[in-house]
């Protein structure tokens, strides 16, 4: 029997200095454009985050 899986949308608009981020039902919010900050955000996400 498989696992339910909830798909969840996260969209993230991109600019030089910094990227906004809008998870599923959450109010957006602003993260430094940085390998650093993007890492620290994936790493504390309580959701499994792949990036490609």
């Amino acid at each position: 029997m498989a696992n339910g899986v909830k798909a969840l949308q996260i969209g993230v608009d991109v600019s030089k200095n910094e990227l906004v981020i809008s998870e599923d039902g959450q109010p957006p919010f602003a993260l430094p454009n940085t390998a650093k900050a993007i890492k620290s955000w994936s790493n504390n996400s309580p959701l499994s985050v792949r990036l490609r």
